[in-house]
């Protein structure tokens, strides 16, 4: 933007400095006057039919490689678009895709041609969104492609967030919107042992290079997997598919019961035999894994953990500093938490039989709706389903989670409930807090709205979205009305300081070595902790999944650094639904783009 006014003050200049000669030399002739206000006349219209042309020409471009992206595998195009063909993609192969290691030189060369593409337009001919859309574009792309060489290092394969604990949730949540959905599905899940397959492979290259996971890793994993088909004829995309298949209208008897009889097969059959080729797999790899520490063991662990921070969230902050703001800011709200205790020494004995005051989902999420109308933007009318784990996944999911909706259907919105976490006893309104409003939910359906690049609302930073949902996770706790005010503050507070510790222990293990008795040695300083098994669980729940934690946390913090830079710089200006409503319109971005517009943002207030 700032570009681009620069650009039309210089046309201001020029015109002011032919008035100022004007002045003091004798006077031009009219006819050259003339010629010359029409020669200027033309110029500004030749460059405004210029800048309109590259407009059009970068929003084809954009919308080219949305197509591209989104059309790779079915599972993404799927919950990408509801209607497809609406969007000129009606010729697409029917594919899970692959992790084949072959492709990946194939997949840079593509990265590097869109860059390539991407400098090609002139920043300053673009409009305000466009110039937006080509910061976060060009970022993500130079980080993907200083990241390719690390390809060997991802965990596709993980306890609660791996590939084999996510897929039967999207197959699941795989909405019929037309017949041909349903006939695509039946295609996705008989190829579901040849993926599986794929990611054996995959995990034997890593073993290769000797960046297999621990034992104890893919024990977990195993036993995840053998929980999901210890009984096969009660698997739950059995009952789940023929539940859709019954509310589908405009179905032959003779159809529905074909379409059942098939996925009952193929579920009996090729998905049962994708789980337990994996954990053949992986259980030929046991002793393979030459590390049980963190990912700097590993010869550039440190870098591809620095990769992770970039990649996901974007971070201007290197490790180091990201430690010593964490280390800050739990001192800040330990510091909270003390003067709250000290003012108020009935508060220590309330905590431990602390509940919200709503424990039914629905009402929760409406009483959260009904409350963030001082300090967040309005949303658009949309719709919710609250759902539950199936009992045989809920030991490998998270306590709860949001499924985003395709952005042609932002009104179709699925949250899950994992009845078998116990953290969901008395914390279920902050979850759905982080979730559903104004988390998840609110953040996924505004920001779509509020862009009109399809490029833009595919691109994901989960920095920005995990962050965001945790920042108003620990928001909501001042919205429970049957609390008292310092109650719900010295929690939100603990909330903040206990993931914070999490964060310190995901950054200390696998950047800076942290072995099992240390982490021990810290769980016990922080939460008197001294069994081992706890503290396995807690060591192996950040080996497994590194940079994870900092999704949360550090994204929470880049959300936090950039409200307190506002506040200092506009004083009584500043205004927390305004401030709100900058990062929505921005929706997911890394927080190095995000700071730079917070900086115009701030000269504009």
């Amino acid at each position: 933007m700032q570009k681009k006014y620069r650009s039309l003050l210089a046309l201001v200049l020029a015109a002011v400095m032919l008035f100022s000669s004007a002045c003091t030399k004798e006077p031009a002739p009219v006819e050259t006057t003339a010629q010359t206000a029409a020669e200027s006349t033309t110029s500004y219209e030749q460059y405004q039919q210029t800048e309109l042309k590259s407009q059009a020409e970068f929003d084809a471009f954009t919308e080219k490689i949305f197509r591209e992206s989104i059309s790779a595998n079915t599972i993404d195009l799927h919950y990408t678009l509801a209607d497809p063909s609406a969007y000129g993609i009606t010729d697409y192969e029917v594919t899970l895709g692959s992790y084949d290691t072959a492709e990946q030189n194939e997949s840079l060369e593509t990265l590097k041609n869109y860059q390539k593409e991407l400098l090609a337009f002139p920043y300053e001919k673009l409009n305000e969104e466009q110039q937006l859309t080509y910061d976060i574009f060009n970022t993500y792309l130079t980080t993907a492609i200083n990241g390719a060489k690390y390809y060997l290092y991802d965990n596709p394969v993980m306890p609660t967030i791996g590939i084999q604990s996510q897929l039967p949730v999207l197959l699941a949540e795989y909405t019929f919107y037309s017949e041909k959905d349903i006939q695509e599905y039946l295609v996705l899940l008989s190829q579901l042992d040849d993926y599986f397959t794929d990611l054996v492979k995959f995990e034997n290259d890593k073993a290769d290079a000797g960046l297999f996971m621990s034992d104890e890793i893919a024990n977990e994993v195993i036993d995840g997997c053998r929980s999901f088909i210890e009984n096969p004829e009660e698997n739950f995309l059995i009952e789940v598919f023929d539940e859709k298949v019954d509310a589908f209208e405009g179905l032959s008897d003779e159809a529905r019961a074909s379409y059942k009889q098939t996925n009952r097969d193929t579920v009996l059959s090729d998905v049962i035999n994708a789980y337990q080729i994996l954990i053949d797999g992986l259980t030929a790899l046991l002793g393979r894994g030459t590390n049980s520490g963190g990912l700097c063991n590993f010869p550039e662990g440190k870098e591809y953990y620095e990769y992770l921070i970039a990649s996901n969230i974007g971070s201007p902050h290197s490790v180091e500093e990201l430690l010593a703001l964490t280390t800050n800011q739990l001192g800040v709200d330990s510091l909270a938490m003390n003067q709250l205790l000290t003012n108020d020494e009935n508060l220590m004995a309330e905590v431990s039989s602390f509940t919200f005051s709503l424990s039914d989902p629905t009402e929760i999420l409406e009483d959260l709706k009904s409350k963030i109308g001082k300090d967040f933007p309005a949303l658009q009318d949309t719709n919710y389903t609250v759902k539950y784990v199936h009992k045989s996944m809920e030991d490998s999911l998270s306590p709860a989670f949001y499924l985003t909706p395709p952005i042609d259907r932002l009104q179709d919105n699925v949250i899950y409930i994992n009845n078998g976490s116990p953290q969901n006893e008395n914390s279920l309104y902050s979850t759905l807090a982080h979730e559903g409003y104004p988390g998840h939910l609110y953040q996924t359906v505004y920001s779509s709205a509020a862009s009109s690049c399809n490029l833009r609302r595919a691109l994901s930073y989960t920095g920005f979205s995990e962050g965001w949902a945790t920042y108003v996770e620990f928001y909501s706790y001042s919205l429970d009305s049957g609390q008292k005010p310092e109650l719900a503050s010295l929690m939100s507070h603990n909330a903040s300081a206990s993931l914070a510790l999490y964060a310190l222990m995901d950054m200390n293990i696998n950047y800076n070595g942290w072995d099992l008795a240390k982490t021990g040695e810290f769980l016990n300083q922080f939460y008197e902790i001294e069994d081992q098994e706890v503290i396995q669980t807690v060591y192996n729940a950040m080996i497994s999944q590194p940079a994870n934690y900092l999704n949360y946390y550090v994204g929470y913090l880049e959300i936090l650094q950039l409200r307190q830079k506002a506040e200092k710089a506009l004083g009584d200006k500043f205004s927390l639904l305004d401030f709100h409503t900058f990062l929505l319109d921005i929706g997911d971005a890394p927080f190095t783009v995000l700071n730079d517009y917070l900086d115009q943002w701030i000269g504009e207030q």
